[in-house]
């Protein structure tokens, strides 16, 4: 792993944030005035590590934009993390966004620890044009202990409550329990009282 680490991204950004940041040597790390990523004490974030990817990570934070890392968090190869003007993106400890996965935040999202969000998933709290003077944006809520499968999808409005399941391929824009499996398009409930193992 250590080859794979860029050590002057590396040094520059975990000085300039004062926490530990890993980045990897295929990176691009995109910040406009007054962007900022906000950690806990001990916080750690990789991005661009693991995996055989080629493809190139990349973090976007816009104008007033947030990133808070609350504990060790990874943003693997080929992901893309996009947080627009005055946004905010709050994920948790022991949480990874897995290759190719893009999370574009315009609002406000929030993906709790022990998550898991698999490859090529699409996170999004906003339809980024509005129809019939409504609003684009909303938010996202992602709990504790998710497992979000691949090739899913999450729209605005979606509260996935702890230890749920979203099956791979499903699109969800709603409001969801803890400890249930969902799928489908829109996403439905298949079963209750689940349990899945990280």
């Amino acid at each position: 792993m250590i080859l794979n680490i860029s050590i002057i991204k590396t040094l520059y950004y975990s000085i300039k944030f004062k926490m530990a940041i890993f980045v990897g040597r295929n990176v691009a790390i995109k910040l406009s005035r007054n962007s900022n990523i906000i950690s806990i004490p001990g916080a750690r974030l990789s991005i661009g590590l693991g995996y055989y990817s080629t493809r190139k990570a990349l973090l976007h934070i816009g104008n007033n934009g947030t990133l808070r890392i609350n504990g060790s968090v990874s943003i693997k190869k080929g992901a893309h993390i996009s947080i627009q003007n005055n946004a905010t993106l709050e994920i948790g400890d022991q949480t990874f966004v897995n290759e190719d996965s893009k999370v574009l935040i315009y609002n406000s999202c929030f993906i709790g620890s022990q998550t898991a969000i698999s490859y090529e998933v699409l996170i999004t709290d906003s339809d980024v044009h509005s129809f019939h003077h409504s609003s684009p944006n909303g938010n996202v809520y992602v709990g504790n202990r998710v497992w979000v499968g691949a090739r899913s999808t999450l729209l605005k409005k979606t509260n996935i409550d702890d230890n749920s399941v979203v099956a791979a391929g499903s699109v969800v824009n709603r409001t969801f329990p803890q400890s249930v499996l969902i799928a489908g398009n829109p996403a439905q409930i298949k079963k209750y009282d689940i349990i899945w193992e990280k």
